[in-house]
Protein backbone atom coordinates (compact mmCIF):
# COMPACT_ATOMS: atom_id res chain seq x y z
CA UNK A 1 0.00 0.00 0.00
CA UNK A 2 1.86 3.47 -0.81
CA UNK A 3 1.02 6.41 1.01
CA UNK A 4 1.31 9.74 0.62
CA UNK A 5 4.42 10.69 2.59
CA UNK A 6 5.55 14.10 4.88
CA UNK A 7 1.99 14.26 5.64
CA UNK A 8 0.61 15.55 9.07
CA UNK A 9 -0.72 12.77 11.21
CA UNK A 10 -2.64 13.73 14.60
CA UNK A 11 -3.44 11.25 17.09
CA UNK A 12 -5.09 11.16 20.17
CA UNK A 13 -4.84 8.36 22.97
CA UNK A 14 -7.32 7.93 25.62
CA UNK A 15 -6.29 4.98 28.44
CA UNK A 16 -4.35 3.98 30.83
CA UNK A 17 -0.99 2.12 31.90
CA UNK A 18 -2.01 0.16 28.81
CA UNK A 19 -1.53 2.73 26.75
CA UNK A 20 1.64 4.61 28.49
CA UNK A 21 3.92 1.78 30.00
CA UNK A 22 6.38 1.31 27.81
CA UNK A 23 5.28 4.26 25.54
CA UNK A 24 2.23 2.97 22.81
CA UNK A 25 1.76 6.51 21.53
CA UNK A 26 5.48 7.04 20.68
CA UNK A 27 6.35 3.63 19.43
CA UNK A 28 3.41 4.53 17.05
CA UNK A 29 4.54 7.44 16.51
CA UNK A 30 7.89 6.53 15.28
CA UNK A 31 6.42 3.73 12.95
CA UNK A 32 4.33 6.28 11.24
CA UNK A 33 7.47 8.51 10.73
CA UNK A 34 9.02 5.50 9.62
CA UNK A 35 6.99 5.62 6.63
CA UNK A 36 6.99 9.45 6.00
CA UNK A 37 4.64 11.01 8.30
CA UNK A 38 4.60 13.84 10.59
CA UNK A 39 3.19 12.69 13.16
CA UNK A 40 1.56 14.78 16.34
CA UNK A 41 0.85 12.55 19.23
CA UNK A 42 -0.76 13.20 22.74
CA UNK A 43 -2.20 11.04 24.85
CA UNK A 44 -4.37 11.51 28.09
CA UNK A 45 -3.21 8.74 30.39
CA UNK A 46 -4.37 7.94 34.03
CA UNK A 47 -3.25 4.50 35.85
CA UNK A 48 -7.04 2.35 36.18
CA UNK A 49 -8.77 4.82 34.71
CA UNK A 50 -11.94 3.52 32.61
CA UNK A 51 -13.38 5.47 29.52
CA UNK A 52 -16.21 6.41 31.98
CA UNK A 53 -13.95 8.16 34.39
CA UNK A 54 -12.11 10.01 31.59
CA UNK A 55 -15.60 11.23 30.61
CA UNK A 56 -16.20 12.84 33.93
CA UNK A 57 -11.91 14.83 33.56
CA UNK A 58 -12.49 18.37 32.32
CA UNK A 59 -9.60 17.98 30.23
CA UNK A 60 -10.85 15.30 28.43
CA UNK A 61 -13.61 16.82 25.76
CA UNK A 62 -12.01 20.29 25.21
CA UNK A 63 -9.06 18.47 24.24
CA UNK A 64 -10.75 16.16 21.66
CA UNK A 65 -12.88 19.14 20.36
CA UNK A 66 -10.02 21.78 20.26
CA UNK A 67 -6.58 19.31 19.30
CA UNK A 68 -7.51 19.36 15.71
CA UNK A 69 -6.73 15.35 15.92
CA UNK A 70 -7.33 12.87 12.73
CA UNK A 71 -7.61 9.89 14.85
CA UNK A 72 -8.46 9.04 18.63
CA UNK A 73 -7.50 5.67 19.77
CA UNK A 74 -9.75 5.02 23.18
CA UNK A 75 -8.16 2.21 25.07
CA UNK A 76 -10.47 0.66 28.43
CA UNK A 77 -8.98 -0.60 31.53
CA UNK A 78 -8.88 -4.22 31.19
CA UNK A 79 -8.15 -5.35 34.95
CA UNK A 80 -11.08 -5.28 35.64
CA UNK A 81 -12.62 -4.63 32.52
CA UNK A 82 -15.58 -1.90 32.68
CA UNK A 83 -18.94 -3.18 33.02
CA UNK A 84 -20.50 -3.41 29.94
CA UNK A 85 -23.65 -0.63 29.67
CA UNK A 86 -21.29 2.05 30.85
CA UNK A 87 -18.00 1.22 28.78
CA UNK A 88 -20.65 0.94 25.64
CA UNK A 89 -21.83 4.00 26.63
CA UNK A 90 -18.52 6.02 27.37
CA UNK A 91 -17.46 4.89 24.09
CA UNK A 92 -20.84 5.82 22.22
CA UNK A 93 -20.52 9.65 24.19
CA UNK A 94 -17.03 10.13 23.03
CA UNK A 95 -17.05 8.84 19.74
CA UNK A 96 -19.96 11.58 19.31
CA UNK A 97 -17.60 14.24 20.54
CA UNK A 98 -14.64 13.12 17.99
CA UNK A 99 -16.95 12.70 15.16
CA UNK A 100 -17.91 16.02 15.69
CA UNK A 101 -14.62 17.48 16.46
CA UNK A 102 -13.78 16.06 12.65
CA UNK A 103 -11.75 12.80 14.17
CA UNK A 104 -11.96 9.55 13.83
CA UNK A 105 -12.42 6.82 16.53
CA UNK A 106 -9.79 4.06 17.10
CA UNK A 107 -10.83 1.20 19.06
CA UNK A 108 -7.62 -0.07 21.15
CA UNK A 109 -8.49 -3.91 22.44
CA UNK A 110 -6.59 -4.69 25.21
CA UNK A 111 -5.55 -8.15 26.61
CA UNK A 112 -6.89 -10.80 29.43
CA UNK A 113 -3.98 -10.96 32.16
CA UNK A 114 -1.04 -13.98 31.43
CA UNK A 115 -2.30 -16.14 34.21
CA UNK A 116 -6.17 -15.96 32.80
CA UNK A 117 -6.13 -16.02 29.18
CA UNK A 118 -9.91 -17.51 29.50
CA UNK A 119 -11.11 -14.09 29.56
CA UNK A 120 -10.16 -12.46 26.41
CA UNK A 121 -13.04 -13.85 24.40
CA UNK A 122 -15.36 -12.10 26.87
CA UNK A 123 -13.00 -8.61 25.70
CA UNK A 124 -12.60 -8.98 22.30
CA UNK A 125 -16.77 -9.82 21.83
CA UNK A 126 -17.48 -6.10 24.17
CA UNK A 127 -14.44 -4.09 22.21
CA UNK A 128 -15.47 -6.10 18.89
CA UNK A 129 -19.53 -5.00 19.81
CA UNK A 130 -18.17 -1.35 20.58
CA UNK A 131 -16.23 -0.96 16.95
CA UNK A 132 -19.31 -2.07 15.16
CA UNK A 133 -21.92 0.55 17.22
CA UNK A 134 -19.63 3.17 16.36
CA UNK A 135 -18.10 2.00 13.15
CA UNK A 136 -14.81 2.24 14.23
CA UNK A 137 -11.78 0.49 13.49
CA UNK A 138 -10.64 -2.06 16.08
CA UNK A 139 -6.67 -2.58 16.64
CA UNK A 140 -7.16 -6.69 18.19
CA UNK A 141 -3.82 -6.36 20.03
CA UNK A 142 -5.31 -8.61 22.76
CA UNK A 143 -7.00 -10.90 20.45
CA UNK A 144 -4.14 -11.06 18.27
CA UNK A 145 -1.83 -11.65 21.81
CA UNK A 146 -3.64 -15.04 22.34
CA UNK A 147 -3.85 -16.25 18.97
CA UNK A 148 -0.44 -16.87 19.03
CA UNK A 149 0.55 -13.97 16.80
CA UNK A 150 3.65 -12.89 19.29
CA UNK A 151 4.53 -15.01 22.25
CA UNK A 152 2.93 -14.23 25.71
CA UNK A 153 6.06 -14.85 27.99
CA UNK A 154 7.48 -12.17 25.97
CA UNK A 155 4.51 -9.83 25.68
CA UNK A 156 4.28 -9.11 29.30
CA UNK A 157 6.56 -7.48 32.18
CA UNK A 158 6.66 -9.14 35.51
CA UNK A 159 3.64 -8.31 36.76
CA UNK A 160 1.92 -10.35 34.27
CA UNK A 161 -0.66 -7.73 33.32
CA UNK A 162 1.10 -4.66 31.21
CA UNK A 163 3.12 -5.29 28.43
CA UNK A 164 7.18 -5.47 28.52
CA UNK A 165 8.51 -3.04 26.03
CA UNK A 166 8.61 -5.62 23.06
CA UNK A 167 4.86 -6.14 23.74
CA UNK A 168 4.27 -2.33 23.75
CA UNK A 169 5.72 -2.82 20.31
CA UNK A 170 4.06 -5.15 19.01
CA UNK A 171 0.61 -3.42 20.20
CA UNK A 172 1.91 -0.42 18.97
CA UNK A 173 2.45 -1.99 15.44
CA UNK A 174 -0.90 -3.93 15.69
CA UNK A 175 -2.28 0.17 16.62
CA UNK A 176 -0.10 1.35 13.70
CA UNK A 177 -1.47 -1.53 10.99
CA UNK A 178 -5.08 -0.48 12.05
CA UNK A 179 -4.36 3.02 11.32
CA UNK A 180 -2.32 2.98 7.82
CA UNK A 181 -5.19 0.71 6.76
CA UNK A 182 -7.60 3.41 7.57
CA UNK A 183 -5.72 5.73 6.59
CA UNK A 184 -5.37 4.05 3.00
CA UNK A 185 -8.84 3.32 2.59
CA UNK A 186 -10.02 7.31 3.52
CA UNK A 187 -7.35 8.30 0.53
CA UNK A 188 -9.01 6.00 -1.78
CA UNK A 189 -12.76 7.72 -0.93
Amino acid sequence: MELKTARGLALLFIGNSHTYHHGVPEKVAALAAAEGFDPRVAQLTHGGWSLTKHLSEPEVLPNIRLGSYDYVILQERTHPFEERDAYLGAVAKLDAEIKKAGARTVIYMTWAPLDDPARQPSITSLQRESAKMTGAPLAEVGERLWQGEFPAREFFSDDGHHASDAGAAFAAKVIWETLKKEIGASERA
